[in-house]
């Protein structure tokens, strides 16, 4: 997934890349060439999260007064850390809950 600062530096390092080339700068180029790289080697490195995600509900058809049980369940299944997660659980405005939160942050291990 691209981040914000890895796509301003991918932009970056191309447009230094097509400046020096217009204006024969090979400072300009080398140093595009350095933040496109660096991108591609932290890609390579960190790796690709795989996640699997499970979401279990007890009851299809719910009325008024019924209760029902919602599990939603989130697996690191790659060898490295995630980064910061968050999981959220939209919950229609007529629905209370009564036991457990529909908004988590966490970092998951491998």
């Amino acid at each position: 997934m691209w981040t914000r600062k890895a796509a301003i530096l991918f932009t970056s390092g191309i447009s230094l890349i097509l400046v020096g080339m217009m204006i024969s700068n090979f400072q300009l180029m080398i140093i595009g060439l350095t933040f496109i790289s660096f991108i591609a080697i932290n890609g390579w490195v960190e790796g690709h999260s795989d996640l699997e995600i499970t979401r279990e509900v007890s009851a299809v058809n719910v009325y008024k007064g019924d209760d029902i049980n919602v599990i939603l369940t989130v697996k690191n299944k790659s060898y490295r850390r995630t980064q910061q997660l968050e999981v959220f659980d939209n919950v229609p405005h007529e629905m209370k809950m009564r036991k457990g939160v529909n908004l988590m942050r966490m970092n998951l291990g491998p």
